[in-house]
């Protein structure tokens, strides 16, 4: 396993902090402080989710995070000793002769930087913490990460110091300039290490063993190969796995077996997209898991469309029967999908990033979504950038310009993002807010309850794969929508075989207002387009407040 530190370090390490780590007793077996520094430098060396650094050696994720509490708080014990200024003469001369060999700059007694550390969004002060890339960090300094460098430094005890001291003059501002960057090099080639840490092995006792040739013996096969519940490691119950295995195309005649594959691709899903522990994880070269996760992918690609794929002429009676029920009317017996937008997040190119940043000044692309009764999606559209409207991806979708769904005398819902639409796709949204009567409440009330299906399907995929919808996806742009495409396919799997997954509460996404520079494109007039299917969402808000339960027939002698 990989620490990123050599044996004798780590046992440093362990003899500094042991007594700070060490249990007066045995009860409920407790750690030794060399396993939970271990464990604590694996969290580091991986930054991996701690439910995953637990699975390596069988402990429980709680158990991993005291372990890591308590050893980051003993090294900080030890923050004084191995963090100091020169206090001596004598070391005061021996720092300024090591900067002057560097590049002949004099009387240099340090070097001052600053790197941000990436964190997760603050529920207070957010736009504190959003440093000049749009992303949020703290500064290395612990100081939000939206301070800028010299504000840091003058905060600092470390500014007196230097106000103290005197400045080195040289008229000749080139060499300056050329003696200064050689010098100040040594805290950036410092940060840089203490970013990528040396990563090592430590020496494995066991027999070596021969490359391609499947070891039983590691924990996670061991757990496939038992017959045991898969769904903790793998997000996924095994009668989902084995129908994943299923419809996969099977065209490999040696190496590792297609459940193998399968199972690798998976995992690599459940623990955040990590290559590297899922390598661990597997006992497998890094460069073949990455091979393998690339080649199921595509071949799920393969089979998008017989996972995904809008209902038959024969079945539309009973979504728009199971719509009906979720709505709680009949009117919406003409409902054959409920169609929403999805932000992912990413890591944006290069070229064109400004394009990726959405409302939230985080980099993303869109996935829009259409879902039937059942909360399964019957067709998706990946990869549009995170500045997209929704309105827009819609327009651009092969769906829309082919009018491939819903069939004539059906109608979609979607939100308010989306205009309210007779052809080329029938969509129905909501009134906005504040609706003119209460026909127009009742109406938005049940179109509520009958759209909040894609809501849910959106939520039970972010729960099953949050390590991919709910922090940025560190992994090429161009391999993302496939990515997000193999979740859907799963996601659907899923809900034929009933492995469902309860969705979790989270933060909601906002909803999207129309687009307000009522721009034009190939798809015709922005006004038509927004306004076509007024007249059947009048007629549906109608038929929800009609009276129910009149007589057939009125006599001189009934009235209502």
């Amino acid at each position: 396993m990989r620490f990123r530190f050599r044996r004798n370090e780590i046992l440093k390490i362990t003899d500094l902090i042991a007594n700070d780590l060490r249990h007066s007793t045995d009860r409920n077996g407790a750690l030794s402080p060399s396993l939970q520094v271990c464990l604590a430098l694996r969290y580091f060396a991986t930054g991996s989710f701690q439910n995953l650094v637990g699975d390596s050696i069988q402990v429980h994720k709680s158990t991993v995070c005291r372990a890591i509490r308590s050893v980051a708080l003993s090294l900080c014990r030890q923050m004084n000793t191995y963090v100091s200024f020169p206090s001596q003469p004598v070391q005061h001369n021996i720092t300024r002769q090591a900067f002057f060999q560097i590049a002949g700059f004099p009387d240099v007694l340090g070097c001052v930087d600053g790197t941000h550390i990436r964190i997760k969004t603050p529920s207070e002060h957010e736009n504190v913490f959003v440093n000049r890339k749009g992303f949020h960090s703290i500064n290395a300094q612990i100081w939000p990460g939206s301070k800028h460098d010299s504000y840091v430094l003058r905060q600092s005890n470390l500014w007196n110091e230097f106000e103290a001291g005197t400045y080195p003059a040289n008229n000749n501002e080139e060499r300056y300039n050329s003696a200064h960057i050689k010098t100040r090099n040594v805290v950036e080639r410092c940060i840089g290490v203490l970013k990528r840490a040396g990563r090592v092995c430590i020496e494995d006792q066991s027999p070596m063993r021969r490359y391609a040739q499947l070891n039983h013996n590691v924990p996670i096969l061991a757990m496939f190969f038992s017959g045991a519940d898969l769904k903790s490691a793998f997000r996924l119950s095994r009668t989902s796995i084995n129908m994943l295995v299923q419809m996969l195309p099977r065209q490999k005649a040696h190496g590792w077996s297609h459940e193998v594959e399968v199972l690798v691709m998976v995992y690599w899903l459940a623990c955040g997209a990590s290559y590297r522990v899922t390598a661990d994880i597997f006992a497998m070269p890094l460069t073949t898991v990455c091979r393998t996760v690339h080649n199921v992918v595509e071949e799920m690609m393969t089979i998008l469309h017989r996972a995904i794929h809008f209902p038959k002429p024969e079945e539309m009676e009973e979504v728009g029967a199971g719509f009906a029920r979720l709505a709680g009317h009949d009117a919406f017996r003409s409902a054959a999908g409920a169609i929403d937008g999805c932000h992912i997040r990413i890591l944006p190119p290069a070229e064109q990033k400004k394009c990726y940043f959405n409302r939230k000044l985080l980099p993303s692309i869109l996935l829009q979504g259409i879902c039937d009764p059942r909360g399964a999606f019957i067709d998706v559209y990946i990869g549009n950038p995170g500045s997209v409207h929704d309105a827009r991806v819609l327009w651009r979708s092969p769906m829309y310009h082919q009018a491939l769904y819903p069939p004539a005398g059906y109608f979609l819902l979607g939100d308010g993002g989306y205009p309210c639409l007779q052809r080329p796709v029938a969509i129905m949204t909501p009134y906005r807010q504040p609706v003119a009567s209460q026909v127009e409440a009742r109406y938005n009330g049940h179109h509520a309850r009958g759209r909040n299906i894609i809501e849910r399907a959106f939520g039970i995929l972010k729960t099953r794969w949050r390590s991919i919808f709910l922090r940025a996806l560190e992994i090429r742009p161009l391999f993302a929508p496939k990515v997000i495409g193999a979740c859907c396919i799963l996601h659907n799997i899923c809900v034929a075989a009933g492995d469902i997954l309860e969705e979790e509460e989270e933060e909601e996404e906002e909803e999207e207002g129309p687009e307000e520079d009522g721009s034009e494109d190939d798809t015709g007039n922005a006004d038509e387009r927004d306004l076509s299917g007024n007249g059947v969402r009048r007629r549906l808000a109608a038929q929800l407040s009609a009276p129910e339960g009149l007589p057939a027939c009125l006599g001189e002698h009934d009235y209502l």
